[in-house]
């Protein structure tokens, strides 16, 4: 009787998927580590660089930069109204986040 021999036995096919399932249980975690990294990293140099629009309106005009978040005005918003920011906007790339002027200071609430 003539066997055909082609194809995986189930044991080979089972040891396979166990192999995948522990290397993505160690690399799942570090790619989310990673991409939030990222995130925390862009929101830091978005903060960078509107504290530097911040500073460069007070020593241009000689007072502090005013925001009125009560009538709904953003601090990305209103640098832009006023000409600081130019092009593309800093979004803070934290789902939820946003970035607010406090005491003089830019801070990115999420």
């Amino acid at each position: 009787m003539l066997r055909n021999n082609k194809g995986f036995t189930l044991m080979e096919i089972l040891v396979v998927v166990t192999i995948i399932g522990i290397l993505a249980a160690i690399a799942v975690p570090s790619y989310i580590y990673a991409v939030e990294q990222g995130r925390e990293d862009a929101c830091a140099a978005n903060v960078q660089i509107l504290t530097t629009q911040v500073e460069r309106y007070r020593l241009q005009y000689g007072e502090e930069l005013t925001v009125n978040e009560e009538v709904g005005e953003t601090l990305v918003g209103r640098l832009t109204q006023i000409g600081f920011l130019v092009g593309n906007a800093p979004e803070c790339p934290i789902p939820g986040g946003f970035y607010r002027l406090r005491n003089g200071k830019v801070e990115c609430d999420h």
